[in-house]
């Protein structure tokens, strides 16, 4: 973006002795660089079962490259639950930047009621833009059911005795 300052000079004193005569003075054009975080999603965003994958996408629009991040605890990724599997970064245009990360789940978070993910943006020390971007999302990922082995007074049963129960018990 090409912008230019206009400067208005008048008379700021009380006194008559310190009169400033002129008119607006305008600056040469200069370019000012801006940065913004479009968009942070995952996908899918809900019935996310451990061992599934989610793909964090995260869009900028900057007139500098961006160096994206993923972390969910500020600094890192937790790798005892998650494990990203690939990233990528795509230019669609000559200002907008599209990250994608896939991460492989690895334990449920329900029980902590999901846990956030923060895209980070970066531009670089000698970058123009010298401020570093974050947009946050959640993701909670469930136990897989369908794998749980069930015990009823300490004896494990099968599946379906466990469903049978359930049923009679009217639950």
């Amino acid at each position: 973006m090409k912008i230019r300052c206009r400067v208005m000079y008048h008379d700021v004193t009380t006194r008559g002795d310190h009169v400033v005569f002129g008119g607006p003075v305008y600056s040469d054009p200069d370019t000012l660089k801006l940065a913004r975080i479009m968009s942070f999603q995952a996908s899918p965003d809900e019935g996310v079962i451990v061992g599934d994958s989610v793909e964090f996408v995260c869009t900028v629009v900057s007139d500098v490259k961006p160096d994206f991040t993923l972390t969910n605890y500020g600094s890192f990724i937790d790798t005892q639950r998650y494990e990203i599997t690939s990233q990528t970064v795509d230019e669609a245009s000559s200002n907008l930047y599209t990250a994608k990360f896939v991460v492989k789940t690895k334990i449920p978070t329900v029980l902590h009621n999901g846990q956030d993910f923060v895209c980070t943006v970066t531009f670089g020390e000698n970058s123009p833009v010298h401020r570093k971007l974050e947009a946050t999302t959640s993701l909670t990922t469930f136990y897989d059911c369908s794998r749980a082995s069930v015990s009823v007074l300490g004896k494990t049963t099968g599946r379906n005795d466990a469903a049978l129960r359930q049923h009679h018990l009217g639950r």
